[in-house]
């Protein structure tokens, strides 16, 4: 995750690159954001 953000960080130094490292950054909170709500469905479910 540290490598994911310290990339993002080098990315953004490069104009092009902020707005896909911006939007790659949304895609893996959206990712995760996903992942630990199914968590959370499946320990009410049991």
């Amino acid at each position: 995750m540290e490598l994911t953000l310290k990339i993002i960080e080098e990315w953004g130094n490069f104009p092009p690159f902020s707005v896909i490292s911006s939007l790659f950054a949304l895609f893996l909170l959206h990712q995760l954001n996903f992942l630990i709500t199914m968590k959370i469905d499946r320990m009410f479910d049991s």
